[in-house]
């Protein structure tokens, strides 16, 4: 099993709908790896988000990303199609991004952002996420 299949059998109680009815006000989110895959699993049940929460987010995928391996992981596809293999440098502004699709997707805004790099192949990030509308209905 290579490491990018272990995160996905991690998640499937979130995607199930593991603690949906509970309002957390914080999700504090330490994968080793990428926080991508549990951001999916969160958007995919019908959760219930409070018109305000905080993201905390310690992020791995930096390391995958320096060994130029970007273009391997589901959750960077469309990034390396936008902005090529070499996401590195840029690598907290892609996380930013992927951050604000998700919380599009769950009708959030992020309305505050802060992050940072602690260590070369670490990315420590906090978003604040605010309602903008209803949750968007499935098709």
């Amino acid at each position: 099993m290579s490491t990018l299949d272990s995160f996905r059998t991690v998640h499937p109680p979130l995607q199930a709908g593991a603690a949906r009815d509970m309002r957390f006000d914080i999700v504090d989110l330490d994968p080793y790896g990428s926080p991508m895959d549990y951001l999916d699993a969160l958007a995919t049940t019908d959760r219930q988000w409070p018109d305000r929460w905080h993201l905390v987010v310690n992020d791995g995928m930096r390391q995958f990303v320096k060994r130029g391996h970007a273009w391997k992981a589901d959750c960077l596809r469309r990034v390396v199609q936008r902005w090529g293999n070499d996401l590195y440098p840029v690598y907290l502004e892609v996380a930013r991004s992927l951050v604000e699709e998700f919380a599009e997707r769950i009708g959030y805004r992020v309305a505050g952002w802060h992050g940072y790099y602690c260590s070369p192949d670490v990315t420590h990030y906090w978003a604040a996420m605010e309602r903008v509308k209803a949750r968007p209905e499935s098709n």
